[in-house]
């Protein structure tokens, strides 16, 4: 993926000659912010009625990482015709068009089930579309969010980044669960570290995901009077590359006098505010904040909707705060034109530092190596215990990181 200071003076370049260019060439990983481990403050800190923010409550994450701008239609379309070999149409087949399906759940769409979306079918692969817009241009949807993905969808990917770059696969697809003990690799944000991401900037919690409590159309895609559609599209959805409010594009192509604003969140995050909805890992319940754990969490174990965060550009402002939460139409099967993800992914070691080996094991020369961390003040003495405790009880442990340190350091065995 081009950087976005390149995307940038291809619009620029655009306006000057009235033609549209884009690279479509390979696509790469999105760029990973590194948010450091600590509390923060999550849930709605002003007044409001919409339900399910509150009460604001206090949340440690561990060290994590998340994806600077949301997924492209480019990079899931490369995800689609890499796996080809596993893509079915809804009665089991292989994929011939229309709703793609895959481990028994739909996952995209193309042209066949809906004009509104980016990707179709052509010649036994996968393709993107270009739409008309502002002065007549095609504008190609390569670095467009991907929309129309179902949760389903959004998991498969991840998996798929996973596999590609070296990684455990975070989920399950037999079950649609994360792996237990966890793994290492690329998955959703969980409800937590979206809105850490997006709002938290150590001290403060912003209303909107650029470190702003007001909001305008010079930060964010949103349903405003006039809509911005800032390419003029004759299509919907209206969204626009990732990263465009950056402090150089316009806000219209059609008014190049007036610039967005660099509107990146606390941790360095574009389009946190307005674009499209994007799934996040927890099921969605508006009680959860009354009982959720307060060190990880990641929702509640079952439910009927997943969560979505951020609003999108047929939304008013007030549904792209930080602390808004979806209510009732996300499904995991759903499949919209303003909904997307970006993605996420641990920055913690997994094994514990006396595990020499990284095998999941502490024997009892191991243990007695915590000791001696203890002892250099390197770890503490109730950490040290607890490695001694798991040796002594056969040696499997595993990170869990729901559970409050030492206990973190979980036996893998059913004894305890």
């Amino acid at each position: 993926m081009k950087s976005k200071c390149m995307s940038s003076m291809l619009v620029l370049f655009g306006l000057i000659s009235g033609i549209w260019a884009w690279d479509s060439g390979a696509q790469s990983l999105t760029p990973m912010l590194t948010v450091e481990e600590g509390y923060f403050e999550m849930g709605r800190p002003y007044s409001g009625t919409a339900i399910g923010e509150q009460p604001v409550h206090t949340v440690w994450l561990d060290r994590y990482q998340i994806g600077m701008y949301p997924e492209t239609a480019a990079q899931f379309t490369a995800f689609l015709n890499s796996n080809l070999s596993i893509l079915e149409d809804n009665k089991g087949n292989p994929y011939t068009g229309g709703i793609v399906h895959a481990y028994g759940q739909p996952i995209a769409c193309d042209q066949k089930d809906s004009d509104n979306v980016q990707i179709f079918w052509d010649e036994n692969k996968f393709a993107i579309r270009s739409w008309g817009g502002y002065g007549g241009q095609l504008f190609p949807m390569d670095e467009h969010p991907v929309i129309r993905v179902s949760w389903y969808g959004a998991v498969c990917y991840c998996n798929w980044l996973s596999q590609r770059e070296g990684l455990e696969p975070y989920y399950d697809v037999s079950t649609w669960k994360r792996y237990h003990p966890v793994r290492n690799g690329y998955r959703l944000p969980t409800e937590a570290e979206w809105e850490r991401a997006a709002a938290w900037d150590g001290e403060k919690h912003w209303h909107y995901g650029m470190m702003s409590d007001t909001l305008d159309i010079t930060l964010a895609n949103y349903e405003a009077y006039p809509s911005p559609n800032p390419l003029g599209l004759e299509i919907k959805p209206y969204t626009t590359p990732v990263g465009w409010y950056n402090g150089i594009n316009p806000v219209t192509l059609s008014t190049p006098e007036i610039l967005t604003r660099d509107a990146r969140s606390p941790v360095g995050a574009y389009d946190m505010s307005g674009g499209v909805w994007e799934w996040c890992h927890d099921w969605y319940s508006s009680t959860y904040y009354n009982s959720s754990p307060g060190r990880n969490p990641s929702g509640p174990a079952k439910g009927y909707y997943k969560a979505a965060r951020g609003g999108h550009w047929q939304r008013i402002g007030y549904d792209a705060r930080c602390a808004a939460r979806n209510t009732d139409i996300t499904e995991p099967w759903q499949r919209y034109y303003f909904l997307g993800f970006r993605i996420a992914k641990s920055d913690v070691e997994l094994t514990h530092p006396s595990d020499r080996n990284h095998d999941g094991q502490i024997d009892h020369e191991e243990a007695m190596g915590s000791i001696d961390g203890w002892q250099s003040g390197d770890l503490s003495m109730a950490e040290a215990i607890r490695m001694l405790y798991i040796s002594e009880r056969g040696g499997a442990y595993f990170y869990n990181p729901e559970l409050e340190p030492p206990l973190h350091w979980e036996l893998a065995e059913s004894e305890e």
